[in-house]
């Protein structure tokens, strides 16, 4: 009996070490899974892991895409921007509610197909704010043009489809977000040209063919989705910090920056006028007006003010007088509060020399004290303009020199002048004119 219980004591011991050896076993594993994963704000409750937390979920794809997910999170950490990052066995794992406990979900690797799909659209459906960063997603999951089968991420969130899969490297396109980054993609074997499906497609402001990036908000603003069609290891540190920071303002910070829907220029003369409108506003300070001529670098000739911040159109001019025949190019650079800067698209036009000789007439007219004289050269040439009263008399010169052909206006003040009708004359070349005007005071 003493021999049994004996026994038993030992066994029961072994069995208790066992279990012991077997725990500490389990709960090293979890740790360096957990370690590996680099998650914080963690808990192990009942072998399930939980997480609850703020910032981004930063999602790794199980099947590797450690380089990627070391590139964005070095990124963050560049920016200070708060995170938490999993492996996407487990963020699947974890489920919806647990992900919308963050402000967003940077999922790097393929979100189209099995659980990750079910997930990531069951999290936009629910009202999440979703990237998703892949250098062949759509290639595989959003080909609507015959060689794949696109998914509903693509169609009722991404709202894009694959246009190439040569990639395009360069200017990163899409509405809102990131327009006009440039960034080199030569190193990257697969990336993917998208074009916007849904309603919001006409803000691509290039060729939807060199479109590398999608990004749209629901049409009730439910939800925030945005594609990147490239892998970020293999774009420079500088540019993928600059990225991830405008897709967390987007995305977590609900910042829409300047959206410019048309930006055109008109020539009148020797005068160009701009014309350009915004949908929306976030932070505007305002407008820098560039002008570049074909053999000079961009100069700033003007700036004009912006609304702060507005979900209301507004519309805006500029116009840059007295320009020499010849070919300009104008843009324009959005500057925010913060002083981050986005660039325009180019428009350009050309300011050709007056087919003739012309004097207009003045306007106002009548007028007190001041009037606008307008008269155009049509060959460069010695140019003499004169105001002469009813005796016939010289009382002003306003030019008497050489000029170049062109378009020419000339703001005369008359305040020291009398009331009464007066005459001016243009004489340049064999052109000679005359024309009367009424000073009233």
């Amino acid at each position: 009996m003493k021999k049994m219980c004996t026994n038993f004591i030992t066994v029961l011991s072994f069995l208790l070490l066992s279990a012991t050896l077997y725990a500490q076993s389990a709960d090293s594993r979890l740790s360096e899974e957990l370690e590996s994963g680099r998650l914080s704000n963690i808990a192990a409750q009942n072998g399930i892991i939980s997480i609850e937390g703020s910032g981004i979920l930063l999602v790794q794809d199980s099947g590797g895409g450690a380089v990627a997910a070391d590139s964005v999170e070095q990124a963050l950490l560049g920016l200070g921007l708060p995170y938490t990052r999993v492996l996407s066995a487990a963020a699947v794992a974890l489920g919806v509610p647990a992900w919308l406990t963050y402000d967003a979900v940077f999922w790097i690797g393929t979100t189209s197909t099995g659980s990750e799909l079910d997930s990531c659209t069951a999290y936009l459906a629910a009202g999440g704010n979703l990237l998703a960063m892949d250098g062949d997603e759509a290639y595989f999951f959003g080909d609507t043009t015959g060689g794949g089968a696109s998914t509903p991420l693509f169609d009722t969130y991404f709202q894009a489809a694959l246009v190439s899969d040569d990639g395009s490297d360069g200017v990163c396109v899409g509405e809102d977000a990131l327009q006009d980054i440039s960034i080199d993609l030569t190193l990257d074997p697969w990336p993917d040209d998208v074009i916007l499906t849904g309603p919001n497609s006409v803000k691509i402001l290039n060729a939807a063919l060199t479109n590398n990036v999608a990004a749209l908000r629901a049409s009730d603003g439910t939800y925030r989705a945005m594609l990147l069609c490239w892998d970020p290891q293999y774009a420079d540190g500088d540019t993928t910090a600059l990225i991830m920071q405008k897709v967390y303002d987007y995305l977590v910070m609900n910042i829409i920056p300047v959206e410019l829907t048309s930006f055109a220029a008109n020539v009148n003369g020797n005068s160009v006028s701009l014309t350009w409108s915004t949908a929306t506003e976030t932070n505007n300070s305002g407008f820098e007006v560039q002008k570049k001529s074909s053999n000079s670098e961009w100069t700033s000739i003007g700036f004009v003010a912006g609304f702060g911040t507005t979900t209301e159109a507004k519309s805006y001019s500029f116009v840059d007088n007295n320009l020499a025949i010849g070919s300009y190019t104008y843009r324009l650079k959005q500057i925010d509060f913060n002083g981050m800067t986005e660039y325009s698209n180019e428009v350009f036009m050309d300011v050709n020399a007056p087919a003739t000789f012309s004097l207009e007439q003045n306007y106002p007219n009548p007028f007190n004290p001041s009037t606008l004289i307008k008269y155009s050269v049509a060959q460069d040439g010695f140019v003499n303009v004169s105001i002469f009263n009813l005796l016939g008399e010289k009382v002003a010169t306003l030019v008497n020199s050489n000029m170049k052909a062109g378009s020419y206006e000339i703001n005369f003040n008359a305040s020291q002048l009398s009331s009464g009708v007066y005459f001016y004359s243009i004489e340049a070349g064999d052109f000679k004119a005359v024309r009367k005007m009424l000073l009233m005071k």
